[in-house]
């Protein structure tokens, strides 16, 4: 199929799964095939489909495979993808699992976030720390011990080893700034 004709298919298909949620399953199929397309600019365009939602409930009328899917998409070959994939896959967690949501079923969400950031990918390890800022940090102090409460709740094992080395991370970097000012402060 020429790829103008797949970008298409994908930027219709939020349009039926909103008005035509009977074709859920059917759309969804076309979904992941596109999310495992050769071509890397569909891939990074099918990742990117759920962006605009912000209802929770449109979300979770939406088939398991196709987050699974974008899941995958965190470990492709092209950075481009792995980048869409993480960004979508926080957005995702920021939608479902904001507010009063924190649907069961979507688990595989905030777990490969947090399992990411195990891995020796220096880009995707940047783009993670400035989600988790983004998701987690940037709120008032009882909202931020709220968040990281429940973002490392939600982990499995291998999950949350990996959040505790970036929290480790983070107090290491903090510790470094601290220690620069008082040397500078001391003259030194």
């Amino acid at each position: 199929m020429i790829p103008g004709i797949r970008l298409e298919r994908i930027s219709r298909s939020l349009i039926f799964y909103e008005n035509h949620p009977d074709l859920n399953e059917e759309i969804s199929k076309t979904l992941v095939d596109r999310l495992q397309d050769p071509d890397d600019k569909i891939r990074v365009v099918a990742c990117s489909t759920f962006n605009p939602v912000t209802d929770p409930n449109l979300l979770e009328s939406i088939p398991l495979a196709v987050f699974k899917a974008i899941v995958d998409r965190c470990r492709d070959r092209k950075p481009v993808v792995r980048t869409a994939a993480i960004e979508a896959l926080a957005h995702l967690y920021s939608v479902l699992f904001g507010g009063s949501h924190s649907p069961e079923k979507h688990k595989c969400i905030p777990e490969t976030l947090i399992k990411l950031y195990s891995f020796e990918d220096c880009e995707a390890r940047a783009h993670l720390e400035r989600i988790y800022e983004e998701l987690l940090l940037s709120k008032t102090p009882s909202d931020t011990a709220s968040s990281l409460l429940g973002f490392y709740q939600q982990a499995g094992d291998q999950g949350k080893g990996g959040f505790s080395r970036y929290l480790l991370h983070q107090a290491k970097s903090v510790e470094f700034l601290l220690f620069c000012c008082v040397v500078l402060i001391a003259g030194g």
